[in-house]
């Protein structure tokens, strides 16, 4: 819903009984606001090995990129460096478990410290550009997986010489199942994950039209709620 059929931004929703999850009483409705992201992560990284030894790298810390950093850091991460152009976004990055962060042109040298040199096990993409993919796989050690969880849209070229050569498995996640979405509660519910902290703007319904036509004019948003 809301992909490959109408969603929920409409008055009234009729909802299939399969698809409503129960939420804990005392999970907060900013929690409860970044289940559908933290979802399409968990089934993101399903398929992603992921090691106590092993260190990860985010590329891209809005919204899913920190939710990514989390869920590494609750799989088991050793280490886990986030990438973004935002200081305020690293920051908060680092608040919520990161163990370094850095602007995109000190990667190559903060990932390489971090992993002494070896690259990192496991890296997930979560911007959608060429530019951002060419980087992830640059980051990646060999025999690393890549996530590739951002929607790549552009012209552009990715390297699939140092794809090939570095031995990667790449893999192209797309939305998410029910289960990841109970994971996804579970996981707030126990505090391995904290939604609350990525909600950066409360606003009105009547705000909703000028506030999406305006979107890529406050990069420094993260997750929007719309009150009633």
């Amino acid at each position: 819903m809301g992909r490959d059929v109408d969603g929920g931004l409409a008055e009234l929703v009729a909802v299939e009984a399969e698809r409503l999850h129960r939420l804990p009483a005392s999970m907060g409705l900013d929690d409860a606001a970044l289940l559908q992201v933290l979802g399409t992560c968990v089934h993101a990284q399903r398929q992603a090995p992921l090691f106590p030894t092993d260190r990860a790298v985010v590329v891209g810390l809005g919204v899913s990129g920190l939710l990514h950093v989390q869920l590494l850091r609750a799989r088991g991460a050793r280490a886990v460096v986030g990438i973004g152009r935002s200081p305020e976004k690293r920051a908060l990055a680092e608040a919520l478990g990161a163990t370094a962060t850095c602007a995109p042109d000190d990667a190559l040298g903060v990932v390489g410290e971090v992993t002494t040199g070896d690259g990192a096990e496991l890296v997930v993409e979560a911007v959608g550009t060429p530019e951002t993919v060419t980087r992830a796989v640059a980051l990646a050690g060999y025999g690393a997986t890549l996530v590739v969880f951002g929607t790549a849209s552009g012209a552009g070229q990715v390297p699939l010489y140092e794809m090939y050569h570095k031995e990667l498995t790449v893999l192209h996640p797309r939305a998410a199942l029910g289960e990841d979405y109970d994971h996804a509660i579970d996981l707030i519910a126990a505090g391995a994950v904290r939604g609350a902290p990525l909600v950066s703007d409360r606003l009105s319904f009547t705000d909703a039209p000028a506030t999406l036509s305006d979107w890529a004019a406050h990069p420094e948003r993260l997750k929007v709620v719309f009150e009633p």
